[in-house]
């Protein structure tokens, strides 16, 4: 390069050095802290920072103790610099480690090491990434392997509330890491040209797992391009459906039901995998097969077509406590959902330990997908936003359900979310307590922050923060009242 051309190109290389602007690390700051989730026996609690800005070069992981009153100080028991674009949170049971989720260009798994106090830090295995298929990772779920030390099932859903939805079962052990068992539907399914019924597409979403049972369970998102007409949801109750009639695709309206012990045991999805439809009436219960199909609560009994956004497991290994009170009654084999309609109708729907004996003996007789005999689940509402005058009218969004406990009271709670304002950040929420059978009775409470995303529980006390205000508030459940702790920025 002769003496002119050098000259020009340093002066040029300096002129783009002074003015690159590098963008700092995150720090202590809130910034987008979609996700949340809660140390299982420690004041812990732990935030991730997406960072959608972009003003800051990383997101981070964040631990905080669960403050008591308005004036703790929220100084971060730990920050760690993590990727951007942090999406999903789940801490496991045994309080050791948690895997966060990142939905960038890579979609990926990372695990955190947690010590004795709950404080986390940055695992030195290279095993403890893995990077999943293209999808926004929208929640994840860790359960211990009954029996072994070192093996958990990690079931994570991804954009699980759209027709791109799909759920893939992993294995971990923190000696070898992960590896996939399952991407559901990939795994079994492919539209064809061929099919009779159409070029159609299938997906599943939000999953929850049964460790007890060793059942993992998936809910029917919607179809795509399909051209056939399913049978009437009363006549399938009243036994009166053929699985061999070519017309129709029950598929379209099942929950997947998926042998959980199997898959751990080396064997194939479709070796492990059965259907079975989901159906309830405007009031969230089953149809009664005795009385005509045109009667109260047999004419709206309808397959559940509109998907669902949100599920909770009340498997003891799933959830923190028993429930009591008004709905004590529900069994341990029950899933919690909250539907994908513009009500966001919370339903329980239970019988998934008759679905897992009845499944594993039509595999055992070398069914290949079966679709599940007999009158199995019973659907039961919690809470029908009819029900409820001041959400009359307000199209909602519930992302979360969990359950809190209190003085020996333990309930069902969730964090409902307005959709009204686009997605601007300036939507409204409340966080609500199914204390009562008669929703309107139910405790509620408005958030005093907008633009809510992360919602988690600790005990007695509910932590629900903001992406727009980047900020944490934090409510307690004293008996029949949810108390303001407080709103926390680090």
């Amino acid at each position: 390069m002769n003496p002119v051309n050098l000259w020009v190109f340093c002066l040029l290389a300096m002129l783009w050095s002074c003015g690159k602007s590098e963008r700092p690390s995150i720090g202590n700051r809130l910034d987008a802290p979609i996700a949340l989730d809660s140390h299982p026996s420690r004041s812990v609690y732990y935030v991730l920072n997406a960072s959608l800005s972009g003003e800051y070069r990383t997101g981070s992981l964040q631990a905080f103790r669960v403050p008591v009153a308005s004036s703790d100080a929220q100084t971060p028991l730990a920050t760690l610099e993590v990727p951007r674009l942090g999406t999903a949170l789940a801490v496991a049971k045994t309080g050791d480690f948690l895997v966060a989720g990142f939905s960038g260009t890579v979609s990926e798994l990372r695990v955190l090491d947690l010590n004795a106090e709950g404080t986390p830090s940055a695992s030195p295995r290279l095993s403890d990434v893995f990077s999943l298929p293209e999808g926004r990772v929208s929640h994840i779920q860790i359960n211990a392997v009954e029996g072994q030390s070192d093996l958990w099932s990690v079931v994570v859903s991804l954009s699980d509330r759209s027709l791109s939805a799909r759920v893939v079962v992993l294995k971990y052990s923190r000696a070898q890491g992960f590896s996939q068992l399952a991407d559901f539907p990939n795994d079994f399914y492919t539209p064809s040209r061929d099919n009779p019924l159409g070029l159609y597409a299938m997906v599943w979403g939000v999953p929850v797992v049964f460790p007890t049972q060793g059942l993992v369970v998936l809910f029917p998102q919607g179809t795509g391009g399909y051209f056939g007409k399913n049978p009437s949801a009363f006549d399938w109750l009243k036994g009166l459906v053929s699985m061999q009639d070519k017309a129709f695709d029950l598929r379209t309206v099942s929950a997947a039901v998926i042998d959980l012990k199997a898959l751990l045991a080396g064997k194939t999805l479709s070796q492990a995998l059965g259907f079975f439809p989901i159906a309830f009436n405007s009031k969230g219960a089953k149809a009664n097969p005795a009385n005509a199909a045109d009667s109260v609560g047999n004419a709206d009994y309808q397959f559940s077509q509109n998907g669902f956004q949100s599920s909770l497991a009340l498997d003891p290994d799933v959830a923190a406590c028993r429930l009591t009170g008004a709905f004590t009654s529900l069994p341990t084999d029950t899933a919690v959902l909250a539907t994908n309609t513009s009500s966001s109708d919370i339903i329980a729907v239970s019988g998934w330990n008759q679905l897992g004996v009845q499944l594993r003996n039509q595999l055992a007789e070398g069914q290949v997908q079966p679709f599940l005999r007999g009158d199995l689940l019973t659907p039961s509402p919690i809470q029908l936003t009819a029900d409820v005058p001041s959400l009359v009218g307000i199209r909602t969004f519930v992302p979360s359900i969990q359950v809190v406990s209190a003085g020996g009271q333990c309930a069902l709670t969730w964090i409902r979310i307005e959709q009204a304002r686009a997605s601007l950040g300036r939507e409204l929420s409340r966080i609500q307590v199914a204390t009562d059978v008669n929703a309107a009775a139910q405790l509620s409470r408005d958030s005093d922050l907008t633009g809510m995303a992360g919602f988690t529980v600790n005990g007695s006390s509910i932590m629900a923060s903001s992406f727009s205000d980047n900020k944490v508030q934090v409510l307690r459940l004293n008996g029949a009242t949810l108390d303001n702790v407080g709103v926390f920025q680090p």
